[in-house]
């Protein structure tokens, strides 16, 4: 009874969306451990057939197969009174449901696909930045909502589900009366000029990525010829990858922090422009244009008096 009256109070569903159970890199894991477990026990039957061989080879499968069941995500559902993310499997105690009256804004928001910020070239422009519903609150704290396609476009940052989930939330709030976003900064054409330009650049100069990818190995042989321990060795030469990742991540978030500062303004600028016709009709004495389109549409002959 608890549980229907919580989903009661969520409202009516008006969307129900199914996001990627999987980041692709986890399918391949299992394939390729998958493959290393079969080959590896097939040899260590043939050949000495010791028990503990075999727990080896299935260790990375096995780990795979875990770290796959406590991220599988829930489904997004948007609800008449709010919104339930989607929560991986160990953090669905995690804020399950937003309602709408919480939130001081809702608009288009911007996020990389995961492991797309350590790419040298990746901008605003590209298939790795995906466009998601930002969730504000008055505090300040905000949230991305993730709609990741399965297959990418190749001209649009705005995936089918993304799509289907704004459109329903635009109507919803427009029914309610309520602005998606209430107030925003607005910027000057010169200034939205210059924080695309920089949203542009790559997150970090060619070299940087290539020292990134290819450090490590190099450096930790240079110190274990000098005499260096394993377990001395190995940390110092993560140093440098692990740093440049990290700063990368961060120029990453700065970068989707700049379009979501645009797209916040733009999602504004347009609601004053969709508001000035009403509010010019309304002064006029003539209903707004919605308004006449819907009473000739209901009328017999195609609006003919």
């Amino acid at each position: 009874m608890a549980a229907t009256g919580a989903q009661a109070d969520r409202g009516a569903l008006l969307l129900d969306y199914a996001p990627p159970r999987a980041h692709p890199i986890v399918y391949a894991g299992i394939l390729c451990f998958g493959f290393v477990f079969a080959t590896g026990s097939l040899e260590n039957l043939l050949r000495d057939d010791r028990p503990e061989v075999y727990l080896l080879y299935a260790l990375p499968l096995l780990a795979t197969l875990a770290f796959l069941g406590a991220m599988w995500p829930s489904r997004t559902r948007i609800h008449e009174h709010g919104i339930a993310p989607s929560r991986p499997l160990l953090l669905r105690w995690v804020r399950p449901f937003v309602r709408w009256d919480e939130l001081a804004a809702v608009y288009p928001s911007s996020y990389d696909v995961t492991g797309a910020f350590v790419s040298p070239f990746a901008s605003s422009d590209g298939k790795v930045t995906q466009t998601g519903l930002g969730l504000e609150w008055p505090d300040g704290r905000r949230e991305t909502v993730k709609f990741t396609p399965t297959r990418f476009a190749q001209t649009s940052r705005r995936s089918r589900g993304y799509r289907e989930a704004y459109a329903v939330v635009s109507e919803l709030f427009e029914r309610r009366g309520v602005p998606l976003v209430p107030a925003a900064p607005v910027y000057s054409d010169a200034e939205r000029k210059a924080m695309l330009a920089k949203a542009r650049e790559p997150f970090l100069p060619f070299f940087a990525i290539v020292f990134l990818f290819a450090s490590a190995a190099p450096v930790a042989w240079v110190l274990l010829k000098v005499g260096l321990p394993v377990e001395v060795a190995l940390p110092i030469a993560l140093i440098a990858p692990l740093a440049t990742s990290l700063r990368s991540w961060a120029k990453s978030r700065q970068r989707n922090r700049l379009l979501d500062l645009l797209s916040k303004s733009a999602q504004f600028e347009r609601q004053r422009r969709d508001d000035r016709p009403a509010a010019e009709s309304v002064e006029s004495g003539r209903p707004p244009h919605s308004l006449a389109s819907l009473d000739s549409a209901a009328r017999p002959g195609g609006g003919r008096a």
